[in-house]
């Protein structure tokens, strides 16, 4: 708890911080609520790690904010959460991914995010629809939703006059995405619906049920077998390259955001010679993907020194001290821009 202090304490000092970033992977990022003097002039920011039920209320102060970004928060007042954000008078774009919030409905209400032009979406497990009322948010024109199994659907682009795009990404299922297809093309703005995969992927249809694992076709077509997610998981440091050979009518293999595969090479290799001519899609550069030979080992701490003024770390070393569960900020201004890592709190 005293290096969250001593990071609370530099962070009230910074007067003139543009930009911050605290990545707590997933741990408690619960000490951010005692700051008592936010930077007010912070233009961006992302916090990763558990909030606790209840965004800090100093957010609200934050009047300058452009960009926020909230990831593994564990926020559960919707209400509270979005009228908090809603109210900021330059927040352009909105990103909740990671279970940053836990609540079943997202609803933007009336004369809330009057100057919102992204939303991103991405990882909400519990989430279960997004409502939007009229009056909210005139001013988006993108929306793009990811890994959200939507039940209830999205409700109300009618309501916003500059929508250019609703993009549904990997894992993205929405119910009644005919219904959704017809409001699209009735919009006065002409957006499009942007599918990322084939339609049946993404459409639920009126049957409120999101699939849980991975459904692969047998040779035969007559029968299937679920790989559940924990599973690919499990077998990842053995590689899934001398697997997909059997599989006669695969297209595709689409590697996730963490996700992380032993023998890349070979896999590739075997994508390359199979008689379907599949594609392998990685949604980061291919060292964030790739294992290697070995499978991948937690970097030991980096040490326990406290100091408001560490050495910057190398560009190598930020994501083995993610790995080692350690938190990090990212502080910029206009004469700096340091990364400084401590210790888990």
């Amino acid at each position: 708890m005293q290096k969250c202090r001593v990071l609370a304490a530099a962070i009230e000092t910074l007067s003139s911080l543009s930009s911050l970033r605290v990545d707590a992977g997933g741990s408690s990022l619960k000490w951010l609520h005692s700051v008592s003097s936010p930077p007010h002039l912070l233009r961006t920011l992302k916090l990763v790690g558990c909030l606790g039920e209840e965004i800090p209320y100093w957010l609200a102060s934050l009047t300058h904010l452009v960009k926020i970004q909230l990831e593994h928060s564990g926020l559960k007042d919707g209400r509270k959460v979005m009228e908090l954000l809603g109210e900021l008078p330059r927040l352009r774009l909105l990103g909740l991914s990671g279970m940053s919030y836990v609540g079943e409905e997202l609803i933007f209400r009336a004369q809330l995010f009057q100057s919102l032009t992204k939303l991103d979406i991405s990882g909400l497990e519990q989430l279960r629809g997004v409502r939007f009322e009229e009056g909210t948010s005139p001013c988006i024109q993108r929306i793009e939703i990811g890994r959200c199994c939507l039940q209830s659907g999205i409700i109300g682009i009618k309501h916003l006059p500059m929508l250019r795009s609703i993009s549904l990404g990997q894992g993205c299922q929405v119910a009644k995405l005919d219904e959704l297809q017809g409001e699209v093309e009735a919009h006065p703005n002409h957006p499009v619906l942007q599918l990322l995969f084939d339609r049946r992927y993404h459409d639920l249809g009126d049957v409120a049920e999101c699939s849980n694992a991975v459904q692969v076709q047998e040779a035969t077509g007559e029968s299937s077998h679920f790989l559940e997610p924990a599973a690919v998981e499990e077998n990842s440091s053995q590689g899934i390259d001398r697997y997909i050979k059997h599989l006669p009518m695969l297209r595709s293999i689409s590697l996730g955001q963490g996700c992380q595969v032993a023998k890349h090479g070979e896999l590739q290799s075997e994508v390359g010679a199979h008689t379907n001519s599949p594609v392998l899609r990685l949604s980061e550069e291919r060292s964030r993907h790739d294992l290697g030979g070995t499978v991948a080992q937690v970097g030991e701490s980096t040490g326990e020194s406290s100091s408001l003024h560490p050495e910057p770390a190398a560009s190598g070393e930020s994501s083995r001290s993610q790995a080692a569960g350690m938190a990090m900020a990212n502080i910029s201004n206009s004469q700096d821009n340091v990364l400084y890592t401590y210790n888990s709190c």
